[in-house]
């Protein structure tokens, strides 16, 4: 469903219309910043290969997003502003509990396999 965003802040006043084909691009991570001026940019990476302990991890680049420094430094004000301290709790605790299951889970397929062993 198409949105708008409204933005009015101190020295910030914006309407962003949001349509519902806007493009989505996943990503694993930032594997590079490049902060110059009056531009930076960034490389988002997807991991195709987990470190293994003898080898690097390998990423591949899915993105590289080129904006106006400023927009950056505005990105970052904004993750800044809007993340207040029970925001940080939260979501720490919550990473906490997922990182849990996950690890109960990977448990539970490590004894699954080793019993197809036997």
């Amino acid at each position: 469903m198409p949105r708008k965003i409204e933005q009015r802040t101190e020295g910030v006043a914006f309407d962003c219309h949001v349509p519902d084909n806007v493009t989505e691009i996943y990503a694993d991570g930032a594997s590079e910043i490049q902060f110059g001026m009056p531009m930076s940019r960034i490389l988002f990476h997807s991991v195709t290969k987990p470190a293994d302990g003898q080898s690097p991890e390998e990423r591949v680049a899915r993105l590289a997003l080129v904006l106006p420094t400023s927009a950056l430094l505005e990105l970052v004000a904004n993750i800044a502003t809007n993340t207040t301290p029970e925001v940080a709790e939260s979501t720490k605790a919550a990473m906490a509990g997922f990182l849990g299951h996950v690890s109960t889970q990977i448990g539970r397929l490590v004894d699954i396999t080793a019993a197809k062993k036997k």
